[in-house]
């Protein structure tokens, strides 16, 4: 796994599992039954939970990354936004959209370089 691996460090989950997905569905579906398992066993379910999100997180920031291409129109609306607001709430919002999504997307790509 290339970009993303050091904000990953100390995670013990990289892919989902289905033993804890099914411990998950039954602190879900049956509490009690949940309760009677061991203290070991709870906070593996909690680590369980944190490391997917924190790898969600990584690879959707990595497919985000992967979309990202210089642009320089967005630049220069990204600059706009930052200067003069006003005039960049003017522009129709699907300009608007558009130029947040490849700063969302640039963004990313920066994070990624950064690992």
């Amino acid at each position: 796994m290339s970009g993303g691996r050091s904000k990953l460090n100390g995670v013990k989950f990289l892919k989902p599992s289905a033993h804890y997905e099914n411990l998950i569905r039954l602190r879900r579906e049956n509490p009690a039954a949940f309760a009677r398992l061991g203290p070991a066993t709870h906070a593996a379910v909690t680590q369980y939970e944190s490391d997917m999100r924190l790898y969600q997180e990584a690879e959707q920031r990595r497919q985000l990354a992967a979309r990202y291409r210089y642009n320089e129109a967005y630049e220069k609306l990204l600059l706009m936004k930052g200067s003069d607001p006003a005039t960049f709430a003017r522009l129709s919002p699907e300009t608007q959209r558009a130029v947040e999504q490849y700063a969302a997307a640039r963004e990313a790509y920066e994070q990624e370089q950064e690992q």
